[in-house]
């Protein structure tokens, strides 16, 4: 029986492992002996498949000699906080949506579609800012005493948390006018400025994040 052959970032790994290790038992070599320390494997191809986060766990406890090649992807940090911030745009997108969604409800009457979906229009904005600030601090982490937060950013997180701040004493009193309006208007435009103004602020930080980590 061949070996698998192992590649990494499609190059081939030199060290030949046997048949019995696992797939997790390669995992962590690579993690040990191939990766920079700000690297993470983010993404595995086994027999040309590209798995799933469910599918990645099933298989790391498998022998390898169940396949014929496997390829793993090394990013660091930084390429994925960049390629997550690529994401915001249709993430906004998606938040916009959900919002003209809530609305119509709310004008409708259908007070229990319009209770579900304001909840879920409250978590994927949570989700949002939690996204945001987890590629802030990566950010930070790698330009160290040279990050400055950009202003646009800043004052759109201070306004964004003000306006759902407003919104649940809106929501508890059930005012739907102001609620509406703090959704449709007041929401969405800071929504919209995200994608006009910080974003490409904060994507505009590359060539500084580049001088302080080595290219993969």
């Amino acid at each position: 029986m061949n070996n698998v052959v192992i590649t990494i970032n499609n190059k081939k790994v030199v060290d030949e492992f046997n048949n019995n290790a696992t797939v997790s038992d390669v995992v962590q070599n690579i993690l040990s002996q191939e990766a920079y320390t700000d690297q993470i494997i983010s993404q595995i191809i086994v027999d040309g498949k590209e798995l799933s986060t469910q599918e990645e766990d099933d298989v790391l406890p498998l022998r390898l000699g169940q396949f014929e090649n496997i390829n793993f992807t090394l990013k660091s940090n930084l390429t994925l906080a960049f390629e997550a911030l690529h994401s915001c745009n249709g993430y906004i997108d998606n938040i916009i949506s959900q919002i003209s969604a809530l609305t119509a409800s709310y004008q409708a009457c259908q007070t229990d579609e319009s209770n579900i979906l304001f909840a879920e229009v409250i978590e994927i904005t949570d989700l949002y800012i939690q996204l945001v600030s987890r590629i802030q601090r990566t950010l930070k982490a790698h330009l160290q005493e040279g990050w400055e937060k950009p202003h646009s950013v800043q004052q759109l997180e201070i306004h964004l948390l003000s306006i759902l701040k407003a919104i649940i004493p809106a929501k508890e009193k059930n005012d739907l006018i102001m609620l509406c309006d703090l959704l449709e208007y007041e929401l969405v435009d800071n929504l919209k400025q995200w994608k006009i103004k910080a974003l490409p602020d904060l994507r505009a930080l590359r060539t500084a994040c580049d001088s302080f980590v080595p290219q993969n």
